[in-house]
């Protein structure tokens, strides 16, 4: 049975007692997070963090279908049990955060902490940059003589030249040259699973024990994608929405957005610079009491560190 690829990361001269899994977004890989990973477990030597490739991307290649956020999830279980980790906390990014709510509904070993960066649990059509994305796949399959040809493929549908440089990551060498190592139905599929999937039922009913976080940037560029929220805020005492200054042009793309995340907060294993922290009052959608609360109930909204 095929496993997914992980590299370890772990604080020099320590002996992890738990641990985390973090998930990259659509099209990445699990290095995406080396530097933020090795910061936290500086700072958490308590803690080890398993960078994931899920299924078809980085080196977790050959996977059967069906590509869905359930069969990662699946993933996900198989790698836990295999290696035998007590990975009591999960990551998810864009992509790879509706990957980890799927996965908090069932996960290998209990959750203390499920950490959603810059995506939504909401169901809506495909669209924004990942999804055109796509085009890019099909249309500029290669081979290309060198990574700035592959680079000038992408910029030439539109994109940014850091989102084509970003993207010559996935590149990998073949005899006539240089293609790309996606393979773009099963990331139609993958894409098409994350939009179909409401997963809110893992926001507001996360399983006892478990504290759920969801952090959204507030870029101060323009960006492509913007993930709608059908509910503004979660009126459950286990969930924490933290807004994060960070200059993403692409929401799927990850640049370090939590900057000093390897820092120890007061709300689980991975702290953030925090630009606002809301939660909803009272019953009523919508409803939000003010950003920053004092912090008796930060604390309670957010847990202890752990």
């Amino acid at each position: 049975m095929t496993v997914l690829h992980y590299r370890p990361v772990v604080s020099s001269g320590h002996a992890p007692r738990r641990w985390m899994l973090v998930l990259h977004g659509i099209y990445g890989a699990g290095r995406n997070w080396r530097s933020v990973a090795r910061r936290f477990v500086d700072v958490r030597p308590e803690w080890g963090v398993l960078l994931v490739d899920l299924r078809e991307h980085g080196a977790s290649q050959g996977f059967p279908p069906p590509h869905d956020l359930e069969a990662s999830a699946a993933d996900l279980r198989r790698l836990v049990e295999a290696e035998r980790v007590d990975a009591q906390a999960i990551l998810g990014h864009s992509f790879g955060g509706k990957v980890a709510l799927v996965y908090s509904r069932e996960p290998a070993v209990p959750l203390r902490r499920v950490w959603v960066a810059d995506s939504t649990p909401d169901e809506r059509s495909p669209d924004g940059s990942a999804w055109r994305m796509l085009r890019v796949l099909r249309l500029h399959a290669g081979p290309f003589p060198d990574r700035a040809a592959a680079m000038a493929a992408v910029e030439s549908e539109g994109f940014h030249s850091s989102v084509a440089q970003w993207m010559s990551t996935n590149l990998v060498k073949q005899p006539d040259g240089l293609v790309w190592r996606l393979d773009p139905d099963d990331m139609e599929a993958l894409l098409r699973s994350f939009f179909s999937t409401d997963a809110w039922d893992a926001v507001e009913r996360p399983a006892d024990g478990t504290h759920v976080h969801v952090m959204r940037a507030t870029p101060t560029t323009p960006r492509s994608y913007s993930g709608s929220w059908s509910r503004t805020w979660i009126d459950v005492e286990r969930v924490c929405a933290i807004a994060l200054s960070s200059r993403p042009a692409y929401g799927w793309i990850l640049v370090d957005p939590t900057g000093g995340a390897s820092q120890r907060g007061r709300s689980g294993p991975v702290a953030r610079r925090r630009a606002g922290l809301a939660r909803r009052g009272g019953r009523g959608p919508g409803k939000r009491i003010s950003p920053t609360p004092p912090p008796s109930e930060r604390d309670r909204t957010c847990g202890s560190s752990g």
